[in-house]
């Protein structure tokens, strides 16, 4: 989940002779042009363009952030079966787990997983948090806003929150 701590830890996991590669700012590179057209940069651009789960235009956003997302995964881990010898230390996103079995496996093949989890208080914390400073997040159909209110004045929880960086060291 955006704001658990993936970033934080990825950047403890990382010595100085491994490389950091960030999801996040891969996915953003891929995004730049459809950013740029409607005055938005960085990763909260990122989240401003796709816009609240209940806006007309999120599932659509939704869906070309994942596009962009599987694609980026698919890269390092293409480049990391290339060259097996290479090591690095990978921020992935929250939304890692909704990229398909396929690269799971393949990521779990080419590196060591941290599985970081969030307990029920701290997943309403972390909800909380992306209510009033958004970071791009998949809801995928989970974000149910609570009667008579809109998704950002919603508290609604969302089960199941966990998230990872992984490392091939």
């Amino acid at each position: 989940m955006s704001g658990a701590g993936k970033t934080f830890w990825t950047k403890k996991l990382a010595v100085t002779q491994y490389p950091v590669v960030s999801c996040d700012d891969r996915i953003e590179q891929k995004l730049a042009s459809r950013l740029t057209s409607g005055g938005y940069a960085g990763i909260n651009g990122v989240a401003a363009w796709m816009g609240w789960p209940d806006s007309a235009t999120y599932m659509e956003r939704e869906s070309e952030y994942l596009a962009e997302e599987i694609h980026t995964l698919d890269e390092i881990l293409t480049e990391l079966e290339r060259q097996p010898e290479k090591s690095l230390v990978l921020d992935t996103t929250g939304s890692v787990i909704h990229t398909g079995n396929n690269l799971l496996m393949r990521l779990r093949r080419q590196m060591t997983i941290v599985h970081l989890a969030a307990s029920a208080k701290e997943q309403q914390l972390l909800i909380e948090r992306y209510l009033h400073d958004p970071k791009p997040v998949l809801w995928r159909g989970a974000f149910q806003p609570r009667a008579e209110k809109t998704a950002r004045d919603s508290g609604s929880l969302l089960s199941g929150a966990g998230c990872c960086a992984a490392s091939k060291l």
